[in-house]
């Protein structure tokens, strides 16, 4: 019987080959793990929340999140008198 569960990004598959006429099995490795394989998905920063960047594993689901950035915060000019103070 021979079986053979497939590499992810973690674990290596391992052939398992059984022999009818022994009485102990023979294990060998058919591949290596694959290892992480991430897409980055950017939340931009604004002026009142930072910006930071999702990675997510595109074979076993795995996250981080990093590259943060702070907000901006606000820029405020002096401003332009709309009405007048009264007195």
């Amino acid at each position: 019987m021979i079986s053979s569960p497939a590499s992810s990004a973690l674990v290596a598959g391992i052939k398992k080959l059984e022999h009818n006429n022994h009485y102990h099995q023979h294990r060998k490795l058919s591949s290596e793990a694959l290892g992480h394989d991430y897409e980055a998905v950017v939340t931009e920063l604004t002026c009142k929340e930072r910006g930071f960047t999702v990675y997510t594993c595109t074979r076993c689901g795995d996250t981080y999140t990093d590259a943060y950035t702070e907000a901006l915060g606000h820029d405020w000019d002096e401003g332009t008198v709309t009405i007048e103070p009264t007195t």
